[in-house]
């Protein structure tokens, strides 16, 4: 099943790859080529979650999220890829696949900075797969709702997110 919407709220759940172990978590179309290194491979975590973002210099952009997203957690980690988005040529748009699904939710505070960030960035995106649970897509088609912002999917399913985010999907 899916459901239209934005990936913003894929800092709500707030992260943990490192702790998982896992790079990439596997998708196809973000498995990096042997020879590409990421431009940005960040982490950020506190005492109630974890978030990793990974960005390719072809537009790939993954995130996993862990735990409980509070604010300063969230703005790290859209700082870090507003960062890493300015290194990518701008006439490359991104995909994104974001994966959610050990989200718990978020702190009120967290999504401000996220509308914000889909104001200032939303022109980047090719195209975004969401993957996460239910009560965070709620937050997610309310924040997709406030910002005017179409043409995402969100997913309860891992490879229906990675068949998704692999086809070339037009906005």
């Amino acid at each position: 099943m899916v459901w239209r919407g934005w990936f913003c709220v894929a800092v709500l759940g707030c992260p943990l790859l490192l702790q998982s172990g896992r790079y990439n978590g596997g998708h196809p179309a973000l498995v990096p080529k042997a020879s590409v290194a990421p431009i940005m491979n960040s982490t950020h975590s506190d005492a109630v979650g974890n978030s990793q973002i990974v960005v390719w210099k072809d537009g790939r952009i993954e995130f996993e999220l862990f735990g409980f997203g509070t604010a300063e957690t969230t703005e790290n980690l859209l700082k870090d890829c507003s960062t890493a988005m300015a290194q990518i040529d701008s006439s490359i748009k991104c995909s994104v696949l974001v994966d959610m699904r050990n989200g718990i939710g978020c702190s009120p505070l967290a999504v401000p900075c996220i509308v914000r960030f889909v104001r200032k960035k939303s022109y980047r995106l090719k195209h975004v797969a969401v993957l996460g649970p239910r009560p965070l897509m709620a937050i997610a088609r309310a924040i997709c709702k406030t910002t005017k912002l179409g043409g995402v999917a969100f997913f309860s399913d891992r490879t229906e997110a990675e068949q998704w985010c692999a086809e070339a999907v037009p906005i």
